[in-house]
């Protein structure tokens, strides 16, 4: 979680999936993990599965 929290993964353009049970905290690493990245004045953005694959679904057409 250290590295993760450096932010280094948005300088190396990757993506952060984060999976787990109902509960488990997911949502909390994700908003913490947006709070760092607005707070090293980087732009984030925080889409759940149904809206993502709503907006793929859209594009496709």
């Amino acid at each position: 979680m250290k590295k993760i929290a450096t932010n280094e993964y948005i300088d190396r353009h990757e993506n952060l999936i984060i999976v787990g049970a109902t509960g488990s905290g997911k949502s909390y690493i994700a908003c913490a993990l947006d709070v760092e990245a607005c707070n090293a004045t980087l732009k984030v953005m925080y889409v759940r599965l149904p809206d993502l694959l709503a907006e793929l679904d859209l594009a496709k057409v």
